[in-house]
């Protein structure tokens, strides 16, 4: 995240040893869609919050959810890169 030393926190991934790295096949959006997702990129790029990766390993496609608001959600779809990492044995608690 931007404004926070390396040396104060940094987050890594445990990746087992016998993954291979996924790359997801390209989806497809409409204009609308497609306008979304430039304006949402620019905003990140602007704060400095994501940069462009020029050879990645894992590669995660953008999924846009409709809000109430008429407006579009961009989440990313990391099913593939959660299935290589190993399950945390200390689950969440239930809270009711």
């Amino acid at each position: 995240m931007p404004g926070i030393l390396r040396e104060i926190i940094e987050h890594s991934l445990r990746i087992q040893a016998d993954a291979k790295p996924v790359k997801q096949r390209l989806r497809r959006f409409d204009d609308k869609q497609h306008r979304a997702i430039k304006e949402e990129i620019a905003k990140l790029l602007d704060v400095g919050f994501i940069r462009e990766v020029l050879h990645p390993d894992w590669l995660a496609n953008l999924i846009l959810v409709p809000k109430k608001n008429n407006k579009w959600r961009m989440c990313v779809d990391y099913m593939c890169l959660n299935k290589a990492c190993p399950k945390d044995p200390y689950p969440l608690p239930y809270i009711d």
